[in-house]
């Protein structure tokens, strides 16, 4: 990932997200000429129990197999999952499916109900109908809920949303139909076909104030997702960071690093709000590392949003300057249209003056505003905010001074051997909020010139002082 960087060890961690894919690929491309193509999902469930055995506490063991209720009986149904949580100190292991060629992660185990702490189902597309497949797979708990742990959680992992799939309509709607399952609290899709670098987190979130009374309100459900390519995010003339591009859905994460310190993270969501409940994704690139911090609190019986285990693995944009372009050579109609001038000082262009303790030259630029726009000039290292109204002037005093005094005579002298050239940026914003920059040169001499510069002047200056 180019331009980001993050908490110590976030590449680290992120290459778990990357193992995993790199197993489902390798399944996918194995598939092909295969009759019955299952085995990429088989792949990718062992590829995710694996992860999770190495990084959950050692308090919790992970399988899949069967959840068996107290009151089972011969001729009820098993009920099997993908991905089982259970309590590896107290649990009991009623028994153990799969022949000895299988590995440890691909074999079943029965768990009772009341060691179970959390499941997930793994499905390979995040779309309608995996969706409606997880639904009816998780609604299964509802026989035995009264029997499980008072922390249980359940969720569900897609590998991938394909670009296909990214204007599914009903997927959404389906998606927060799952609020009904016992414990769920969202889960994770893995990568974007456009941007495999973000990880889309899904939320449940209860609204306790929901003013919609019970009735489905949309909001935002496709696209399901963006590219982050597409959400600009820079730090504007007045240092202000800004989010550009008009994207609804769009948005940053920020987080204190330091005193005074912050960074921020490209987010683009999608939701949808049913009564008091409302699912979310958000894509972005800490989405794999704040799933797996909110997983943590979930097992602990913790809010999801809790602080009980520290961050980790959260991942930053750099966000960088965008200075503002020239206004234009020439005024154009309804535009502001700032002409800089030097203004008189007792009947000269500049001044030299000697005083008792410091020496230099004094000169004033005039703001002359020609349009009928009104317009303030951001602040400069020592003068704050200027607005000038639109058809009116107002000025910007500057001062040279010498490191060590000097007599007029002798300034007017090393002027004369060696004149001095200075760059002004001038920068306003228009009332809607636009910057543009007026570049002049001054060059100072036995007289002093202004000139405007255009963009192959600024060129040239920059390679004649780099």
């Amino acid at each position: 990932m180019e331009d980001c960087f993050g908490q110590q060890g976030w590449r680290e961690f992120s290459q778990n997200r990357i193992n995993i894919l790199t197993d489902y690929d390798r399944a996918l491309v194995q598939n092909i000429n295969r009759p019955v193509r299952t085995s990429h999902g088989k792949v990718l469930e062992a590829s995710i129990r694996k992860w999770l055995s190495e990084f959950l506490p050692k308090k919790y063991s992970v399988t899949s197999g069967y959840i068996i209720s107290d009151l089972n009986f011969s001729n009820d149904k098993l009920y099997h999952y993908d991905v089982i949580v259970y309590n590896h100190l107290e649990a009991p292991i009623l028994w153990v499916e799969g022949d000895s060629d299988m590995s440890n992660q691909g074999k079943f185990r029965a768990i009772p109900a009341r060691y179970v702490i959390s499941v997930f189902e793994i499905k390979s597309r995040f779309n309608s109908s995996n969706i409606i497949a997880t639904k009816l797979k998780l609604s299964e708990l509802l026989n035995i809920k009264d029997q499980l742990d008072d922390k249980f959680s359940s969720g569900v992992i897609f590998a991938e949303l394909k670009e296909i799939d990214n204007n599914d309509k009903n997927a959404l709607h389906k998606l927060s139909e799952l609020t009904s399952v016992p414990g769920f609290i969202g889960g994770i899709i893995l990568r974007y076909e456009k941007d495999s670098h973000i990880t889309g987190l899904v939320s449940r979130i209860k609204r306790e104030d929901d003013k919609n009374n019970g009735n489905t309100d949309s909001k935002r459900v496709t696209p399901l997702a963006r590219p982050l390519s597409d959400i600009e995010l820079y730090k504007n003339e007045d240092g202000n960071i800004t989010l550009a591009g008009g994207i609804k859905g769009a948005g940053t994460k920020i987080m204190i690093i330091g005193e005074n310190t912050w960074a921020m993270g490209k987010q683009y969501f999608v939701d949808i709000e049913s009564g008091d409940k409302s699912i979310n994704i958000a894509w972005s690139k800490s989405g794999f590392a704040d799933f797996s911090h909110r997983l943590l609190n979930a097992l602990e019986g913790m809010p999801i949003m809790s602080e009980n285990y520290p961050l980790f693995g959260q991942i930053f944009d750099n966000v960088n300057f965008r200075p503002a372009p020239l206004q234009p050579p020439t005024a154009i109609e309804g535009k502001p249209f700032i002409d800089v001038e030097l203004e008189d000082i007792n009947g000269e262009k500049k001044e030299i003056f000697s005083k008792e303790k410091k020496s230099g030259i004094k000169y004033i630029l005039k703001l002359n505003n020609i349009s009928k726009h009104d317009v303030t000039f951001i602040k400069e290292e020592f003068y704050d905010t200027l607005e000038v109204k639109g058809g009116r002037s107002d000025n910007r005093e500057y001062n040279i001074i010498m490191k060590e005094k000097k007599s007029i005579e002798d300034i007017i002298e090393i002027l004369k051997k060696s004149p001095v050239e200075i760059k002004h940026r001038l920068v306003y914003k228009d009332i809607e909020g636009s910057y543009f920059a007026v570049e002049c040169l001054i060059k100072i001499g036995d007289k002093i010139d202004l000139k405007i510069l255009n963009e192959e002047d600024l060129a040239n200056f920059h390679k004649k002082n780099t």
